[in-house]
C-alpha cells in the first residue's frame, strides 16, 4: 500500500457488497485510490488500490479511518469523493481533475444524467454549457482541493453520513462566484434505488437523515434556530456559465445591499477589537501581575507530576504558571505574541527559560469579544477569535527545531498549534502533550494528531499515536 502520493489526485470511496467502483478502477490511470470496505465478503480489487482498509462504519467516519491510518493521505492536490453507487467511467474521473486544475476551482462535481436521483434538479445535464459556476454541489460525487479539504476537516467528526456536508462545504468557502462549479461536459448517474428512498431525497423535509442534518447544520454554522428549516433556507445560485465555444456568460443578481453590509460588519469587528484591546492593557498596568494559577488544583496536580529537573518543556502562551513550572524542569521555551504581555512576564523568568516573542502583523478580534460561549460558534468564528492561521504563522511556527518531553498548548491558534507540533515532531518519545481549555468543542479535533488520555476538568492529555498502550 502507498504511503506517499504517486499521483496529484486521489479518489475516496466507502464500497459495500453491492457496488459501481469497478467502472472506474483500471490499471492505466492518472489517481490514485482510497477504499474502505465495509462489506462482508471480500473486495476482488484490493489490489489494483494504493489504500485499502476494512471498516464498517458510514462514508466520513471511514474517511478519518483512512487519514489516521496512511500517512501521506492529505497530500494530494484534489480529492474526488464517490459513493459506492455512482455510475462514471476513468475518463470521468480525469476529466473532473483536470477542469479542477484548468479552471482552479476548490470545489466541482459531474453533473447528473436526466434519469438520475438528486434532490437538486439543478445538478442535472444541461446541452451546450461547459461549466455552469454556482453556490454548491452535493455529496455525492464532489470533487475538493486540498485547501478546502483542510478547512473542512474539523467538520468531519460531526457528521457521518456526509448528508449535510455539501452545504458546509460552500458555507466554508464564502460562495464566491468562480471557485464552486457543475461540470456539464462530464455526466454520471446515480441510479433510483427503491421507491421509498425515492421519496426521501425528492421529498423537502422528509426522512430522519434530512432532519439530522438540519440539526448538524444548526450547530455548524450557527444560523437561527426559528422559522424554516436550513435546508428550506437555502437558496441555490448559478453565477454564470461557459459554453462550449469557451465563452463565458454571467448571471447577473443584486448583491449591492449584502456588500455593504459586509463592510460595515468588518468595521464594527476592527473597532471592538482596537477598544479591548486598550481597556485591557490598561487593567494590566494597574493591577500588579500575580504568578497565582488560572487552574483548577486538579488540573495543576496533573501537570506537575509530569515535569521533573531532566525535562524540556514547551508551551504555547506564555502565562502566570511558567515562572512556577521553570523550577521544576530543566528548560523552557514559550511562544508569545502579546508584546506587552512578553515584557511583563520576562522581568519574572529564570535563565532557563527562553520566551519566542511572534507577534501578528494586524489587528483581530480578541477572543473576548463574542460572549464566553465558545461552543456556540460555527468552526470559522471560533478559529477567528482563537487565531488563524495566517494571522499567527510566526507564532505556530516559532519553534524550528528542538524536541521536548512536555508540551502546553495554551495561547493561541491552538488547532494549528497540535498540527505543527505533530508534523514537525517536536514531541519526544514517550512525551506528553497538554491541552487547555479542552471543554471548547471543537478542540476535540485534537485527537485528529494526538491519542487522549486522561482529561481533568478542562485539561486534557495526550500521547502519540506511535506510542504502545
Amino acid at each position: 500500500m502507498a504511503e506517499c502520493p504517486r499521483n496529484k489526485f486521489l479518489v475516496f470511496s466507502s464500497v459495500g457488497d453491492q457496488n459501481q467502483v469497478g467502472r472506474w478502477i483500471c490499471k492505466e490511470r492518472g489517481y490514485d485510490i482510497a477504499i474502505v470496505y465495509y462489506g462482508d465478503s471480500e473486495f476482488e480489487l484490493r489490489d489494483s488500490v494504493e489504500y485499502f482498509i476494512r471498516n464498517k462504519d458510514l462514508k466520513i467516519p471511514n474517511f478519518l479511518k483512512c487519514v489516521w491510518d496512511f500517512e501521506g493521505l492529505l497530500d494530494y492536490d484534489y480529492y474526488l469523493f464517490v459513493d459506492d453507487d455512482i455510475i462514471l467511467d476513468p475518463a470521468t474521473v480525469e476529466g473532473v481533475f483536470k477542469a479542477a486544475v484548468d479552471y482552479d476551482l476548490e470545489l466541482c462535481q459531474p453533473s447528473y444524467s436526466e434519469d438520475s436521483v438528486t434532490y437538486w434538479p439543478q445538478l442535472k445535464h444541461k446541452d451546450g454549457i461547459e461549466v455552469e459556476f454556482t453556490n454548491f454541489v452535493e455529496v455525492g460525487c464532489f470533487c475538493a482541493s486540498k485547501r478546502l479539504l483542510q478547512k473542512a476537516l474539523p467538520y468531519f467528526s460531526f457528521i457521518k453520513s456526509g448528508f449535510a456536508l455539501d452545504l458546509i462545504l460552500s458555507e466554508l468557502l464564502g460562495y464566491p462566484k468562480n471557485k464552486i462549479a457543475i461540470l456539464h461536459h462530464l455526466q454520471i448517474n446515480h441510479p433510483y434505488k427503491d421507491e421509498r428512498l425515492r421519496v426521501v431525497y425528492l421529498t423537502p423535509g422528509l426522512g430522519a437523515m434530512n432532519a439530522k442534518a438540519d440539526k448538524i447544520l444548526r450547530f455548524c454554522l450557527g444560523r437561527n434556530r426559528q422559522g424554516k428549516t436550513l435546508l428550506s433556507d437555502f437558496t441555490f445560485q448559478s453565477y454564470g456559465t461557459i459554453n462550449q465555444a469557451g465563452r463565458y456568460k454571467q448571471n447577473r443578481f443584486h448583491e449591492a445591499r449584502w456588500k455593504r453590509l459586509r463592510r460595515a460588519k468588518d468595521a464594527l469587528k476592527r473597532a471592538l477589537s482596537r477598544r479591548a484591546h486598550k481597556v485591557w492593557q490598561s487593567i494590566l498596568g494597574k493591577v500588579p501581575v500575580s504568578f497565582q494559577f488560572n487552574r483548577t488544583k486538579n488540573e495543576i496536580k496533573l501537570l506537575f507530576e509530569h515535569l521533573s529537573p531532566e525535562k524540556d518543556y514547551l508551551e504555547y502562551g506564555t502565562g502566570r504558571n511558567t515562572v512556577e513550572i521553570a523550577k521544576r524542569v530543566r528548560k523552557v521555551m514559550s511562544v508569545e505574541h502579546d508584546p506587552y504581555w512578553h515584557a511583563v512576564i520576562s522581568k519574572e523568568v529564570g535563565a532557563n527559560v527562553g520566551i519566542l516573542l511572534r507577534p501578528i502583523s494586524r489587528p483581530h478580534v480578541e477572543f473576548r469579544l463574542g460572549g464566553a460561549n465558545w461552543n456556540l460558534l460555527e468552526f470559522d468564528k471560533f478559529l477567528e477569535k482563537d487565531g488563524s492561521q495566517e494571522l499567527f504563522k510566526d507564532y505556530i511556527e516559532a519553534v524550528k527545531d528542538g524536541k521536548f518531553d512536555v508540551i502546553l498548548v495554551d495561547g493561541r491558534a491552538r488547532l494549528y498549534c497540535l498540527e505543527y507540533v505533530r508534523n514537525h515532531g517536536l514531541l519526544k518519545p514517550g512525551g506528553v502533550l497538554f491541552l487547555h481549555d479542552y471543554d471548547r468543542k471543537w478542540l476535540s479535533m485534537a485527537e485528529l494528531w494526538f491519542k487522549k488520555v486522561q482529561c481533568v476538568d478542562r485539561l486534557a492529555m495526550f500521547k502519540s499515536y506511535e506510542e504502545e498502550d
